[in-house]
């Protein structure tokens, strides 16, 4: 598979469902798609929420970029959108082999601490997807974690419908 320079470990495709589709027969995760549900859910949109063992954050992006760095700046905490992306990736990386359960968790607190999204959630029965769009033709590309992504909130809207909270991971590691 190839990958573009302008956005390594994504290479365009060609897909079905198509990006004109978001809403009526996907939900696609991102913050420029269709749907609302789409737009609030990903890591990018300003949602507040209290992540009962690292404290308050404006978004899940902030979140990701605190908890991946061994710095842990507490400016992440109130960053969204590509301001807090690119305001990490100023610092030393940090992983730990369960850091995907950690974000699901986040996902997890900020789905449940904005009644919006979530009343949107529990509603909503279309399957998701991710993929980003870009340029004049609307060139569809698909993130590295994309199946990853589509099974957190496949998951977590199981979750919500079934009025189930998840167990939280061993934060130990990121202590």
């Amino acid at each position: 598979m190839s990958t573009s320079k302008k956005h390594p470990g994504k290479a365009p495709v060609n897909m079905k469902p198509k990006f004109e589709e978001d809403g009526i027969t996907h939900i696609n995760i991102d913050y420029r798609g269709n749907s609302e549900l789409g737009r609030l859910l990903h890591q990018f949109t300003p949602a507040p929420f209290t992540h009962p063992h690292f404290g308050k954050f404006a978004s899940v992006e902030g979140f990701w970029q605190y908890i991946r760095s061994v710095e842990r700046d507490d400016r992440l905490r109130k960053l969204s959108g590509i301001v807090a992306f690119k305001h990490g990736q100023k610092a030393k990386e940090y992983r730990d082999m369960n850091y995907c359960e950690v974000l699901d968790m986040a996902n997890y607190y900020k789905i449940d601490q904005n009644p919006k999204i979530k009343k949107l959630m529990i509603k909503s029965t279309l399957p998701f997807e991710c993929y980003y769009t870009q340029g004049e033709g609307n060139i569809v590309t698909l993130p590295v974690n994309r199946a990853r992504v589509i099974d957190c909130f496949t998951k977590l809207r199981k979750n919500f419908v079934e009025g189930i909270v998840p167990v939280a991971p061993d934060y130990k590691p990121f202590e």
